[in-house]
């Protein structure tokens, strides 16, 4: 029994390691002096040594060009507003779009990124954008489906606007967006909406539902159109457990009044530390323990809490740095604390 337990896991080791085996990873950094393997995004996609499971890494520092992932990949950065890392983030210019199913995009900083993308029939379905900041998210008019998208723990400075009956199933949650002018729209039948900060600028809402069977909970919202709506223009759009500014038309939630912007922040958010540092709640915020699970609402809240500057899995980060004041012969003591995200 013993010799048979010891085969048995032998051979899952084999296994394992031949399906990682089979994926492989590429670095991407438009300097041709690092030696990365590939200069752009759509050199990557061209090339046929990148298939679908592979990841495509972004170099620190690197500023490259949009593109479009027709290729079912992972795309990973550095993360964003950086303070405490040893390392630059990376940036997308442009709009990076993504015309294949199951494509992840994890920890990059991009101008748009636009959805449902028409590349030889194929659809964005299953996408999952994590820990990105970008300005608008939306889905092509082109007729390619976008369903079962999850925008999760990203900081958002534009327009969320779906492509309605092509991207039912859409989640959006654990984010931060706050945008001068712009709502979350048409996200598509059977939508769930939780656990993030929005602040928008539209007439009609911050968040307008024109399709059913959508879930909008445990965020916290507020409107600055100037019209006091907070919920404008739903249509069978149930909304519970959410905190918002002025008064409730649509559903079981917290409304507290404001007279500015900073005022309604001031109540709930802490907005102590940098960017997005600044909208953990307070202690006696009225978002504490207000979600429908006994937990918090807002982005720092939920089953996927929020994780600043938008840290890869695994990155290491500076806790403590020390630093000698004398130097001993031609050596100076530095000690380094360094710890790795883990969420």
């Amino acid at each position: 029994m013993k010799r048979n337990k010891l085969l048995y896991a032998v051979v899952s080791v084999l296994l394992c390691a031949t399906m990682s085996a089979s994926a492989k990873s590429w670095r991407i950094n438009n300097d041709e002096t690092k030696g990365a393997h590939f200069v752009s995004i759509n050199a990557a996609m061209s090339s046929e040594d990148v298939v679908a499971g592979d990841t495509l890494y972004l170099d620190p520092g690197c500023n490259i060009d949009g593109g479009t992932v027709y290729k079912s990949v992972t795309i990973i950065g550095c993360g964003y507003f950086r303070r405490n890392s040893p390392h630059k983030f990376a940036r997308i210019t442009g709009t990076l779009k993504i015309a294949a199913p199951n494509v992840k995009i994890e920890s990059v900083s991009c101008g748009t990124l636009e959805l449902g993308i028409n590349y030889n029939g194929q659809n964005s379905n299953g996408a999952v954008i994590e820990r990105c900041a970008t300005g608008s998210i939306s889905c092509s008019s082109n007729g390619a489906d976008a369903q079962n998208v999850t925008v999760r723990q990203c900081y958002v400075s534009g327009s969320v606007g779906m492509g309605g009956s092509k991207t039912p199933g859409f989640v959006f949650e654990n984010n931060i967006m706050i945008t001068s002018d712009g709502q979350i729209s048409s996200v598509g039948n059977n939508a769930i909406i939780r656990n993030n900060y929005i602040r928008a600028n539209k007439y009609d809402g911050a968040v307008y539902i024109n399709y059913s069977n959508v879930q909008v909970k445990n965020n916290i919202i507020i409107n600055n159109s100037g019209n006091n709506s907070e919920f404008g223009g739903w249509a069978d759009a149930p909304s519970n457990n959410n905190v918002i500014a002025h008064a409730d038309p649509n559903g079981n939630n917290k409304s507290i009044g404001f007279t500015s912007v900073a005022d309604f922040e001031a109540a709930v958010f802490a907005l102590t530390g940098l960017n997005d540092e600044r909208y953990e709640l307070k202690s006696d915020s009225p978002a504490k323990g207000y979600a429908d699970d006994g937990g918090d609402c807002g982005p720092f809240g939920g089953e996927y809490p929020y994780v600043p500057g938008g840290m890869p899995m695994s990155a290491p980060y500076f806790t403590k740095a020390l630093i000698g004041e004398k130097a001993t012969g031609n050596e100076i003591s530095v000690t380094l604390q360094i710890n790795q995200q883990e969420q």
